[in-house]
């Protein structure tokens, strides 16, 4: 019913216009503009809600292009963040007394920038066990040089070297801190010598938090 009563008002208005014409009421270049514009908005009215849906369609067309582009972008982004990590645990070691210290500054500074990616705590931890590691195995060796044992007590350097290999070789992520201070009391370590390394060491462990 609303499209034919438009139809009727563009009869009429169309009809009005072509009389000012014909009684010189109108010019002819006005004619054309006011019956090209009637005909646009009979047009629009008419189709008005198939546009609709076709800006709709584009619209979510626009927003998929836009997602995957995001996804492309955060993607892109994991994979450098998960390059300097590795680059950052495996270079410059032993450059400096707070090469550790440096390290673990990077660190920070390369979870910061997963999360503004939007990367999940568990990618996160992924991306980093590689340097996590690392920055472990030589605060386990800052610890374990200041321990002075008798060279009979082979069990604590034997378990020492293998600790440290597999850390190197990733057959383990971390260290067990109950196994750590089990092993400490078995050779009477005087605690007081190593405090704080034994402090760094386990704060990072436990919170991946170090002091310098």
């Amino acid at each position: 019913m609303e499209k034919i009563i438009a139809l009727c008002i563009f009869l009429v208005l169309a009809t009005l216009s072509y009389s000012f014409l014909y009684y010189g009421k109108l010019s002819s270049t006005i004619f054309c503009f006011l019956l090209g514009g009637l005909i646009i908005a009979l047009l629009a009215f008419y189709f008005g809600d198939r546009l609709k849906e076709l800006d709709i369609r584009n619209l979510r067309m626009v927003l998929n292009d836009m997602k995957e582009t995001v996804n492309d972008s955060k993607q892109l982004g994991e994979e450098i963040a998960g390059f300097l990590a590795y680059n950052t645990a495996v270079s410059n070691r032993w450059a400096g007394n707070d090469h550790i210290y440096k390290r673990w500054e990077e660190r920070k500074r390369i979870e910061e920038f997963l999360r503004k990616l939007g990367t999940d705590s568990k990618s996160i931890n992924e991306r980093l066990s590689v340097l996590d590691r690392y920055i472990t195995l030589d605060l386990f060796h800052d610890l374990t040089k200041k321990i002075s044992i008798n060279d009979g007590t082979t069990f604590y350097n034997d378990w020492v070297r293998m600790t440290r290999d597999n850390l190197v070789n990733g057959n383990i992520s971390t260290i067990d801190l109950d196994d750590l201070d089990a092993k400490l009391n078995e050779v009477n370590v005087d605690l007081d010598t190593i405090s704080t390394e034994l402090t760094r060491l386990k704060n990072f462990v436990r919170n991946k938090e170090l002091m310098k």
